[in-house]
């Protein structure tokens, strides 16, 4: 009966700390295995989301980087000057972590009445686990168990609690001497190495479409943002925060193929309208022409981030180019009376400002009725709806910026 508790208490225990194993937030040390990358300067790089109108982009908001190598190298650069080694690191920061913790595990032990073995077997765990040494911990904390196997109701709240007193260490963890200087010599070299490299906030080929109107008809415009703003200053740029200036481009592509249907709606209505008992009309689509329009905005950029809240992006918008390539758009339109009939050509082509209309090639069958002179219409494009909308905001308001804390390209420290 005792074996078959004490089997049924290792499986429940089990299955708690292989949850507490992954939950716990166990660091990847570089080099000496007790290395706590709290103690070093940060270099983050965060994602960030630019909303300019009712259009929002990626990009980056980079640090200076820094690669594993690069930092496992200086590292081993100042243990070296030194004089200490990997070993002698890790047994200073052992013994800094028993003065620490051996009073904090007594006093949750005591508060809980559990009799699972005393402080040293409890810190044991905690050190295993702190290092890493997941399985090591398992299997200490089994052993602990086969001889303490009262109160196992208390278990999941005891692992709490150990779980909770080791992250408090993580975060609150103090140094020794030796250990301190080795930490102020290595965030020296970091902030020596990069006191040229500036925060970035990026957005290379970042892309966003909305729809708007022709018409009646629904067209796209495809948005392309490209906009580099350097942190000014140098030295001392571990902290995002700060005024950042520079360029940036936007190209934007209107496609145009519903404009085509919208001229066909055109016609079926005037042949709705001039159509009687006497009078039948008809409209054939000859040439679908060319319909495509494109815009470049150009200019500087500057922002106050602060990468703790939504910051702006300010537009100082210098360039701002058209290419419309709308023409041939062609209809043949014919009407028939009892008197005879008589038609012409229509043709739709465009400029940056206008939609043009030409009418030509008229003839006639009606005898009374001369063929008149061809004739032109112009209607603005906001007359078709709101094409050049956005584009025309985006330079007139302030963007916003929001940013969110995220590691780039694999395992940061």
């Amino acid at each position: 009966m005792i074996l078959k508790r004490s089997i049924k208490y290792i499986t429940i225990v089990s299955t708690l700390i292989m949850l507490c194993v992954v939950v716990l937030p166990v660091p990847a040390y570089a080099r000496p295995k007790t290395f706590n990358r709290n103690n070093v300067v940060r270099l983050e790089s965060m994602d960030a989301l630019l909303r300019i109108n009712d259009m929002t982009f990626k990009g980056k908001l980079v640090s200076n980087k820094m690669t594993d190598a690069e930092l496992d190298a200086l590292i081993q650069e100042t243990l070296d000057e030194m004089g200490m080694t990997d070993a002698e690191f890790d047994d200073l920061n052992r013994q800094i972590f028993e003065r620490d913790m051996t009073s904090e595990i007594d006093a949750f032990c005591t508060v809980l009445g559990l009799g699972i073995g005393n402080s040293s077997d409890a810190l044991e765990v905690l050190w295993r686990l702190h290092q890493g040494d997941n399985a090591g911990a398992y299997a200490h904390f089994k052993e602990i168990l086969i001889h303490n196997l009262t109160l196992p109701g208390k278990m999941s709240k005891m692992y709490k609690d150990w779980e909770n007193v080791l992250k408090w260490y993580q975060e609150n963890a103090r140094t020794s001497g030796r250990i301190r200087d080795f930490y102020r010599k290595l965030n020296n070299k970091i902030a020596d190495k990069f006191k040229d490299r500036n925060w970035t906030l990026e957005f290379i080929g970042a892309t966003a479409k909305k729809p708007f109107t022709f018409g009646k008809e629904q067209c796209t415009e495809y948005w392309t943002l490209n906009m580099v703003l350097i942190k000014n200053g140098t030295g001392q740029n571990y902290d995002a925060a700060g005024e950042y200036k520079g360029n940036y481009t936007i190209e934007i592509e209107y496609d145009l193929d519903n404009m085509v249907k919208q001229f066909v709606a055109e016609q079926d209505l005037w042949q709705q309208l001039y159509t009687t008992e006497y009078t039948t009309g008809h409209t054939r689509q000859v040439s679908d022409g060319v319909h495509s329009a494109e815009r470049t905005l150009t200019g500087e950029a500057s922002a106050l981030i602060n990468p703790y809240s939504t910051s702006t992006v300010t537009p100082y918008q210098f360039v701002d180019g058209k290419t419309v390539n709308v023409s041939d758009i062609g209809f043949s339109v014919s009407y028939t009376t009892p008197a005879g009939a008589m038609g012409w050509n229509l043709y739709y082509s465009a400029d940056e400002d206008n939609i043009l209309g030409l009418t030509s090639d008229y003839w006639c069958t009606v005898p009374e009725m001369g063929i008149p002179d061809q004739a032109s219409f112009t209607n603005p494009w906001e007359a078709y709806g709101d094409i050049w909308k956005r584009g025309d905001n985006s330079g007139s308001s302030k963007w916003n910026l929001t940013l969110t804390l995220t590691p780039i390209g694999g395992a940061r420290w």
